[in-house]
């Protein structure tokens, strides 16, 4: 279903909004077909800008208003409302697309080139043209792509995407991180500054940068592990609910990794060639840096912990 996105800009935020737009943009594109069409509104002068319109695909209002929240227009504070409302496209569905005179230079002077959106090279490459660069270039291949890109889209790029490239200091990074550690989750800075890194490592390689801001930065300290355990009521309880609450898949993986002791990622990337039947075993063929060599992994417990005993489990 559509939805109209209509946020009112707030006075004198035209800075605030030049400054954020490669990151938006960058978002705004990262949706794909789900983005239908979007534009600023305009003060009487009809050059001023002030608010948005955006129109998006989605499957639930819900889904439409956490869209609208994620936009880094709305993340920084731009807009004094913002409202979400389902909307029905019934008259000209194909419009053609026009770019005004005063969309085209907010464009130009975000990096963007309002011809066919891409964004600009050498001085006027921004942070947030660099990490799309690196993602379309680098990044898709790798199995931790998702991970990785949900990172740099929530808590990269609408901090300092729109710093440009050529003044990139280290202090934009600290910006990042003091961010990420005052929500308090000090792992998601730490995972935050390895890939801001790596980016900018693939950067100088690339000759998009000369050197890395980020050579010689400490990494924010990590986080002490936890020693919470569960007892076994509460592993009873989990055992009976996951798979009504989480769906089967989710409840089979977290039931392995509690009977074999193994990571959620070795469970779920099990395959069919290292499980003997016969024998109950299942032999993780998958390399881990804590181990040289592949483990055995005895599942006989499993069948108390599905009785309802959680001994043997923890």
């Amino acid at each position: 279903m559509l939805y109209a996105v209509t946020c009112t800009g707030k006075p004198d935020s035209l800075a605030l909004r030049m400054a954020n737009r490669p990151a938006h943009v960058a978002y705004l594109q990262s949706l794909g077909d789900g983005l239908v069409m979007a534009g600023p509104f305009t003060e009487p002068d009809g050059k001023t800008m002030n608010g948005s319109l955006v129109m998006i695909e989605a499957g639930s209002l819900q889904a439409a208003k956490d869209i609208a929240a994620g936009d880094p227009f709305a993340r920084v504070g731009l807009f004094a409302s913002v409202e979400v409302r389902p909307w029905l496209w019934t008259l000209n569905p194909s419009p053609p697309l026009v770019v005004e005179p005063i969309e085209a230079r907010g464009l130009v002077e975000s990096g963007i080139d309002p011809r066919d959106g891409k964004a600009a090279t050498g001085a006027s490459m921004t942070v947030a043209d660099l990490i799309e660069s690196y993602i379309e270039k680098h990044l898709k291949p790798l199995r931790s792509a998702r991970d990785v890109e949900r990172t740099l889209r929530v808590d990269i790029m609408p901090v300092i995407g729109g710093v440009k490239l050529a003044e990139f200091h280290r202090r934009d990074a600290q910006r990042v991180l003091d961010a990420i550690i005052a929500r308090g989750a000090p792992q998601s800075a730490t995972k935050a500054f390895v890939f801001l890194r790596a980016i900018c490592r693939w950067a100088v390689s690339r000759g998009d940068l000369d050197h890395s801001p980020l050579e010689g930065m400490k990494s924010p300290a990590p986080s002490k592990p936890s020693t919470r355990v569960l007892d076994d009521n509460e592993i009873r309880t989990l055992w009976h609910e996951w798979r009504s609450v989480l769906g089967k898949q989710c409840d089979l993986v977290l039931k392995l990794c509690l009977v074999t002791g193994q990571r959620s990622g070795e469970v779920s990337g099990m395959t069919t060639d290292e499980i003997d039947l016969k024998k109950r075993v299942w032999t993780s063929r998958q390399p881990l840096k804590e181990q040289a060599r592949a483990q055995g992994t005895s599942q006989r417990s499993g069948r108390r912990a599905n009785q309802g005993s959680s001994r043997g489990c923890r």
